[in-house]
């Protein structure tokens, strides 16, 4: 004879209405509603990850929630209702919906990790229970867990800020201004060492300077890039140098940054080392966020010099035909707790070097220093 399936026990049934019914007086206090995170899934993830993945989804969308009148769900709920109804959380076809709409959830949200060649690859989806829609999705992709961490905890919180309103309000109220967010600040203080000379009658002479080095790429819609540079020192006579320049730039899934930006500067360094001069400076520059703790700049550009003497122009022989001076090199950041972006706002310890082609010679500038993130806010 075919089996019949076992019905719920009496105590079972009781169990999960006085948990539903408990759920829904803690939204009815609340005069908001409910929204549930489910655990993750993954082919061959560890446990930990998977769990360590929620939660951070988890601690994004309360913070994106902050002020809505929705409440999270906490797992230790979640998993009392679904074992008081006999299931299991899932993620494949509409069974998250489903599931959310019987432990009484009004949004879920749902996630998996895999793990592809040499990176993790994290899927999150929002759905609204009561049509079964599916609101929105963030695809997430890093090289180490932590990053991965902590960009899902940034995506879970834009996607609930992004995609749930807030219950109506008792009355009109003015919209809420949300700010654009600028990425990939940075703020460098630093020690720099070169030497200078070597032609024109003039022996090489060691200079060194103390640096400041503030550079920004946006994350908004409107993509612009600063940089401004400034150094005083000695060794030689009086060195002095100062730029500030401007142009686009952008930050890409704040992992890669291009910048080319234009502006003025003047330098010099008294005692007839490099007489002073005003300079209109062209720079391009790529900034890379390599897994948790390392950032590398790399970045080129040329000087049209003025108002200056005929020794500083055409100081370069490898652009003298369009330019006066050339410089290229690069940085390396090496952060302690994450990328060298303002998300985690870290600090970094900064090692860089530049080639020079200035005053018919060639030199090598050394730099060494401190480097902190900065997060500017526009309106």
């Amino acid at each position: 004879m075919p089996v019949l399936p076992r019905p719920l026990r009496l105590p079972s049934l009781i169990g999960f209405a006085c948990a539903v019914l408990v759920s829904q007086l803690a939204v009815s206090q609340a005069a908001g509603k409910l929204l549930a995170v489910l655990e993750f899934k993954g082919a061959e993830i560890k446990s930990d990850l998977l769990d360590a993945s929620a939660d951070a989804v988890r601690v994004g969308v309360i913070e994106g929630l902050a002020g809505r009148g929705v409440q999270v769900m906490t797992r230790a709920n979640i998993m009392v209702l679904l074992k008081d109804m006999g299931k299991q959380d899932c993620t494949e076809g509409d069974c998250e919906v489903e599931t959310a709409r019987n432990i009484g959830a009004d949004f879920v949200v749902s996630g998996s990790v895999v793990h592809i060649e040499d990176a993790f690859v994290a899927t999150l989806k929002l759905h609204e229970t009561k049509g079964g829609s599916l609101l929105a999705t963030r695809q997430i992709v890093a090289r180490l867990p932590t990053y991965l961490l902590a960009q899902l905890r940034e995506h879970g919180r834009t996607l609930v800020a992004d995609n749930v309103e807030p219950p109506p309000a008792a009355g009109p109220k003015e919209p809420e201004q949300v700010p654009h967010r600028a990425d990939g600040g940075s703020i460098v203080g630093a020690f720099e060492y070169s030497s200078l000379g070597g032609s024109n009658g003039v022996a090489r002479k060691g200079v060194y300077a103390a640096a400041l080095h503030v550079f920004f790429a946006s994350d908004s819609e409107t993509p612009l890039a600063m940089e401004v540079d400034g150094a005083l020192g000695g060794g030689s006579g009086l060195c002095y140098d100062f730029d500030f320049l401007l142009g686009p730039g952008h930050w890409f899934k704040q992992t890669v940054a291009l910048a080319a930006v234009a502006g003025l500067g003047f330098d010099g360094i008294t005692d007839g080392v490099m007489p002073f001069s005003f300079k209109a400076p062209v720079r391009l520059s790529l900034d890379l966020n390599l897994g948790a703790v390392v950032r590398i700049e790399a970045h080129a550009g040329v000087n049209w010099l003025f108002l200056t003497s005929n020794r500083r122009q055409s100081g370069s022989k490898a652009v003298g035909a369009f330019a006066d001076e050339l410089a290229a090199g690069g940085k390396i950041f090496i952060g302690r707790r994450g990328t060298m972006n303002s998300k985690g706002n870290p600090s970094a310890l900064v090692l860089g070097f530049t080639y020079l082609e200035v005053l018919g010679t060639r030199t090598l500038l050394f730099m060494a220093g401190h480097a902190s993130a900065f997060d500017p806010t526009f309106e």
